[in-house]
């Protein structure tokens, strides 16, 4: 006679011989759930920005207009008021549509100053799109509007604030650009120096030689730190907003995904 696991399982805790398979069962169960929550989870890395945009797709089995229901409270309670901040609101199709902005943080620094932690404002439009099966979150018309401040020997003073797009604010390639042109032109000097023949110079001229070489080595390492801060910076700056969007995410799953019927 052949027996269901259901029956199995059952069998062996009435007559006391299942209790280690039971534990099994149940541990594995609290695995398979634990799994599907990470999963749903957006990671730091996952958040790739492009045309000032980014949009990720849970998956949630709660019924739509309890998902619409707790995206409404989720804006309240994480950006004030919710009239003030919404745009659009479609309770029949369970849309959602606000206008959000979220901290996010930037530790650049440099040569002869030393930026200090600074908090910039990241301002973008929310979508929230639900269905019974899921719901979709995006994020976009994204914009950073910053705020510099810096300790410059050893006095704080404030530079010039700005906003950019997300895209320009990420933008690695106009910065190692400029810093690139630079060093090119600094080699090719120094390349130039080399080719002088010294045999042809006055002991004086020599001197100068060597001294001028001394100089455009040094601006050469100068100017190769300067393009490793850049890029560092860079990867800050991504670090951070990555961090900044996939908590704002996961903070908005948790609460969508949430069935309480107190």
């Amino acid at each position: 006679m052949k027996m269901s696991v259901y029956s199995m399982v059952d069998s062996k805790v009435r007559y006391g011989g299942g209790h280690s398979l039971l534990k099994r069962t149940i541990a594995l169960f609290i695995v398979l759930l634990l799994g599907l929550s990470a999963s749903a989870q957006v990671k730091q890395e996952d958040v790739v920005v492009g045309n000032n945009t980014f949009e990720h797709v849970f998956q949630s089995t709660i019924p739509a207009n309890i998902k619409q229901l707790n995206a409404k409270q989720w804006i309240a309670k994480n950006f004030g008021d919710y009239k003030s901040v919404l745009q659009f609101e479609d309770d029949a199709n369970h849309r959602i549509i606000i206008k959000g902005n979220t901290t996010i943080v930037d530790e650049s620094g440099g040569n002869n100053s030393l930026i200090i932690e600074t908090k910039h404002t990241l301002s973008f439009t929310l979508t929230i799109d639900s269905k019974d099966d899921r719901f979709r979150v995006r994020v976009e018309d994204m914009c950073v509007h910053m705020v510099r401040n810096s300790i410059i020997l050893g006095s704080k003073s404030n530079l010039s604030d700005k906003t950019l797009s997300c895209d320009d604010y990420l933008n690695l390639t106009a910065d190692t650009l400029k810093i690139s042109r630079e060093l090119e032109e600094q080699q090719q000097y120094l390349a130039g120096l080399h080719t002088v023949d010294e045999d042809n110079l006055s002991r004086k001229e020599k001197k100068m030689r060597a001294e001028a070489i001394a100089e455009v080595e040094k601006r050469i390492a100068s100017k190769k730190y300067d393009m490793k801060i850049t890029i560092e910076n860079h990867q800050k700056r991504v670090a951070h907003l990555q961090q900044g969007l996939s908590a704002l995410m996961n903070s908005l799953f948790v609460a969508v995904n949430t069935n309480d019927d107190f």
